[in-house]
């Protein structure tokens, strides 16, 4: 991302739309023009800004995305308890190297897919129907084991390989292209990551997802095609393996079940590396995943794009001087 001068990023932040319009085409010819004239020593932290390697939707500008964050499209945007730009934000991700992404289903909202907990939209406020003793015992193993049909009814609508990547996922990307990206960690079973292109060892599914399936009794992997099949036609897959008839489901956590080692085991490497941490779309209601936050070494800067503020950035011990947020959906933010 080259720098905009003072005068576009105050026009396209304050000024109308055209004026808006002129800022930004003015910093893509300025930009251009820089890019072309340090190709020559960029570092081994940074990927060329040539989008030739992106397997991308069309609508999808990729060079836009960070510019935006530049030039201020995040409309509203503030810090924890005093004023910032979207600049702020973009030239962190400018200065770091290793960047850790906490993500949580409102990354997903836009490709189609309803977040958890919104009180009026969200997936929990949506199950009367299944006739549940909370909202919650839909992904609770001991609920499964007693009922597996909700959650097999429910997938139904999880369960769909139409879903697209949204921005957000893309953006993901974009940090990993740009070598900037150690690791992404997300609460999302929907597997859009890695269908933008994001490398699988760069990606942590802390709670699972749907690219296996097995016996929860004895363990049995079980084809995610033959679980898939159950799943759209809505009848409870059980092990084939001799001496079992176990429940089968996704590799998806459950409450009640442990996160996956691979979760755990790279907690410490990665967040002693982290220069800079960034929060997007989660609740940080769910732990362990909440406590992410406080694993950053002090003074790295952590980021917060969200609906609204949650975990130590609606506290009034809020760290002013690195903690930042923006706030609206996450694809308005980028």
């Amino acid at each position: 991302m080259a720098d905009a001068s003072d005068s576009e990023t105050e026009s396209a932040l304050t000024g109308s739309a055209g004026d808006r319009a002129e800022a930004g085409a003015q910093h893509a010819r300025a930009s251009s023009s820089s890019s072309s004239s340090s190709s020559s020593s960029s570092s081994s932290s940074s990927c060329s800004s040539s989008s030739s390697d992106h397997s991308l939707s069309d609508e999808v500008d990729l060079t836009g995305l960070l510019q935006g964050l530049a030039l201020g499209k995040a409309r509203g945007a503030r810090r924890s308890r005093q004023a910032c730009s979207p600049t702020e934000i973009a030239s962190l991700i400018r200065e770091a190297t290793n960047i850790v992404v906490a993500a949580g289903a409102g990354i997903s909202v836009a490709s189609g897919i309803p977040d958890f907990r919104s009180p009026t939209t969200g997936l929990y406020a949506n199950l009367q129907k299944y006739n549940l003793p909370r909202p919650e015992a839909i992904f609770d193993i001991d609920f499964f084991r007693s009922d597996p049909q909700p959650f097999y009814t429910l997938s139904k609508e999880l369960y769909d390989p139409s879903y697209k990547p949204t921005k957000t996922h893309y953006f993901i990307k974009l940090l990993h292209d740009k070598g900037l990206l150690r690791r992404c960690y997300t609460q999302n079973i929907d597997s859009l990551e890695g269908r933008a292109g994001v490398p699988t060892d760069r990606v942590i599914a802390a709670h699972g997802n749907f690219d296996s399936a097995g016996c929860i009794d004895c363990g049995k992997e079980v084809p995610m095609g033959v679980v898939g099949d159950g799943i759209m036609s809505g009848s409870v897959v059980r092990c084939e393996a001799a001496d079992c008839d176990g429940l089968v489901k996704p590799s998806i956590v459950f409450f009640g079940e442990q996160l996956p080692e691979r979760f755990w085991n790279s907690l410490q490497p990665d967040f002693q590396a982290a220069d800079l941490l960034i929060v997007m779309g989660s609740s940080l209601v769910v732990q362990p995943f909440a406590s992410l936050v406080e694993r950053t070494r002090g003074g790295v800067p952590r980021v917060l794009i969200n609906r609204e503020p949650v975990g130590r950035w609606r506290l009034a011990d809020s760290d002013p001087d690195r903690d930042y947020m923006l706030l609206g959906d996450c694809d308005d933010m980028i």
